[in-house]
């Protein structure tokens, strides 16, 4: 046997005199990281606790109560990639299973969900009695039930591990040469491609780590996070760059009309002078609010590219917007404006105040993924709004 199907055999087969009851889950994971280690992977490429949003099949379907699933490890080559092995440590067996290749009908729902969620190269259950080893991902047609996920699975009981159960394991889950690069087939909640990791990894159990809600409820503002969620999602995969754009823009008419006192009036609108993509109105409201003090058409422009947009794009947009007289507008780009974090602040100076111009604000994607931890958005254009007037 190689080193590493040592490993594998003598953890797997050792779990009766290592794990304890009171600390079963943790024990259960640091063995599952052991062989991981053993079979090559490097503290860099683990993760744990790492939560991803369910897809809609997979939420839309009877089984499932949560729209967030956890898997305790995860294997990636950053936290920004798509997982290649992912990892559920059960503390509790639900109901066994009866053969290497069936899992008992609760376990198998626990695993096909997994499958589901994570999409990974192997997806894992692990329990105290046996570990079930998803090999790969293929996706299903609509019509039929999600319980298919599961379907070339392998069951290995602990304690009964030889050494060829112990090379079959080091074979589906041997380390690739390079680890997938791809994006992460899901997002969580709070998730944004430019960091690496947020509370809610670091801390899981933390009381810092935002609560994922359902809805944001505000006074000025309700935003159903899940589809706002699913429309973001959409604009951050798109390739092609026409429909990258409209996502946007469709993505920021859905967040903007979730504001009580404003309606979308009008996108893709062309004028003899200009064009403007997103048009909104102030349609009034009994409640003092932030929109009162500026004109009733707001103009909202979206940039979706892969690079930051210039400060002079900015600063025509701000002609445009001077020349439909009118005293504000939201320009909103994906991957913020050049120059942004160096002494002359780019996103500072194409939004500068001037009290014979219109007031710019700039939105970014760190922006419209604040608004998944449940920020609200009226709170969010009324602290830039106070930022660009006093130059903060």
């Amino acid at each position: 046997m190689t080193g590493a199907e040592t490993v594998i055999k003598e953890s797997l087969n050792s779990i009766g005199q290592f794990v304890d009851e009171d600390s079963k889950k943790q024990d259960l994971t640091q063995i599952f990281i052991d062989i991981l280690e053993g079979l090559g992977y490097s503290g860099d490429e683990i993760f744990l606790d790492v939560q991803i949003r369910k897809p809609r099949d997979i939420r839309e379907n009877y089984h499932v109560e949560d729209n967030i699933s956890t898997f305790d490890v995860i294997v990636s080559e950053s936290i920004r990639s798509a997982p290649y092995i992912a990892c559920r440590v059960a503390t509790t067996d639900l109901d066994g299973y009866m053969d290497k290749r069936n899992l008992g009908q609760g376990n198998h729902l626990e695993l096909t969900e997994a499958v589901g969620t994570a999409k990974a190269e192997c997806t894992i259950l692990f329990t105290e009695n046996f570990i079930a080893i998803q090999d790969g991902y293929r996706p299903i047609p609509y019509d039929l039930d999600f319980t298919e996920f599961a379907s070339n699975y392998t069951v290995f009981p602990t304690g009964k591990i030889d050494d060829e159960d112990a090379e079959e394991i080091r074979d589906l889950l041997e380390r690739p040469e390079t680890l997938p690069t791809s994006g992460s087939p899901r997002f969580p909640p709070g998730y944004h491609p430019d960091q690496t990791k947020l509370t809610r990894w670091l801390f899981p159990d933390s009381e810092i780590t935002p609560e994922y809600r359902e809805e944001t409820d505000t006074e000025f503002f309700t935003l159903d996070v899940s589809k706002y969620s699913e429309l973001l999602y959409e604009s951050y995969i798109e390739t092609d760059s026409n429909k990258k754009g409209e996502n946007l823009e469709n993505t920021l008419s859905y967040l903007f009309d979730s504001l009580e006192m404003i309606d979308i009036r009008d996108q893709n609108l062309r004028t003899k002078t200009a064009e403007f993509d997103i048009i909104l109105e102030y349609s009034g409201s009994d409640d003092h609010n932030l929109f009162r003090y500026y004109d009733r058409f707001i103009p909202v422009e979206s940039k979706n590219t892969k690079d930051p947009i210039p400060a002079g794009k900015v600063r025509k947009f701000s002609d445009k917007v001077a020349r439909a007289y009118l005293d504000l507008g939201i320009f909103v780009s994906w991957n913020g404006i050049s120059g942004e974090g160096e002494d002359m602040h780019a996103e500072r100076l194409s939004s500068e105040y001037n009290p014979d111009r219109p007031i710019i604000i700039v939105l970014t994607s760190r922006d419209l993924y604040r608004l998944l931890d449940g920020e609200c958005l009226y709170e969010m254009i009324d602290e830039k709004l106070y930022s660009t007037r006093f130059d903060i």
